[in-house]
């Protein structure tokens, strides 16, 4: 498929611009630096083209699966995770599905006493880390919750995440 007849072409700036800040949570720190040297709206047109197309399961078919499943999963956080400050991809619950999935289980805590509300995602597929917890909560109570614990390496750790939800 040519560049002028695929579906990156007729995206917006905006949409573009979007799609780049997505798939940096799914991407490495590397390509960062790459999208951070694009200059022209073709040019980052193109680089989410060669992105999608490398990670293409089928390429010989018209729609690229993986990007399909991602972006409805950029729509399930939005569903799912917006909030007044933020599309739902772009907060730590968002980022966390997009990263990691769907967890295998949440435990919601809403209406505890004396605690903040949080919500444990405990998964239990992610490659290397057998199985993890992120801990989210809306310590200020604006129904932003935030990552404060994770067992996961490289996420955000507070041993005391207990503690800090009773603050």
């Amino acid at each position: 498929m040519s560049f002028e007849s695929s579906p990156f072409a007729a995206l917006s700036t905006e949409e573009t611009n979007t799609e780049l800040k997505q798939i940096e949570l799914i991407d490495n720190a590397r390509s960062k630096s790459h999208i951070d040297d694009l200059d022209s709206l073709e040019q980052k047109q193109r680089y989410l083209m060669r992105f999608w197309q490398r990670r293409d399961p089928k390429p010989n078919t018209a729609r690229n699966e993986r990007r399909q499943r991602f972006m409805q999963q950029v729509q399930y956080a939005n569903q799912r995770y917006s909030t007044n400050f933020a599309e739902g991809w772009n907060t730590d619950r968002g980022r966390a599905l997009l990263q990691y999935g769907r967890p295998s289980e949440i435990e919601p805590h809403l209406y505890d006493k004396d605690k903040a509300p949080h919500e444990i995602w405990i998964y239990d597929n992610i490659r290397g880390e057998g199985r993890s917890r992120f801990v989210f909560a809306d310590r200020k109570g604006y129904g932003r919750f935030e990552l404060i614990h994770s067992t996961v390496s490289g996420e955000t750790s507070m041993p005391n995440w207990k503690q800090i939800l009773q603050q």
